[in-house]
C-alpha cells in the first residue's frame, strides 16, 4: 500500500511540473479539504484526493 499523503516531490513526478506549481496544487487541495471541515497537513495532501482532483488513477489499484 502506498503512503497516505503525497508530497511535493511526488506531485512533481506525477504531473511533470516544477516545485512551485506542485506546492500550489497541494495548497489548493488542502484549501478545498479545509472548507469541507477536514484537518490538513502543510506541504502534504491525501494521495487519493489529489489523484481524484487531477483526474488520474493510482497505478496498481
Amino acid at each position: 500500500m502506498s503512503e497516505y499523503y503525497v508530497t511535493c516531490k511526488e506531485v512533481m513526478e506525477i504531473t511533470g511540473c516544477k516545485d512551485t506549481t506542485a506546492y500550489n496544487l497541494i495548497r489548493k487541495c488542502n484549501e478545498e479539504l479545509k472548507e469541507k471541515g477536514f484537518l490538513v497537513r502543510r506541504g502534504k495532501t491525501p494521495r487519493k484526493y489529489f489523484l481524484e482532483r487531477i483526474g488520474a488513477e493510482e497505478k496498481g489499484v
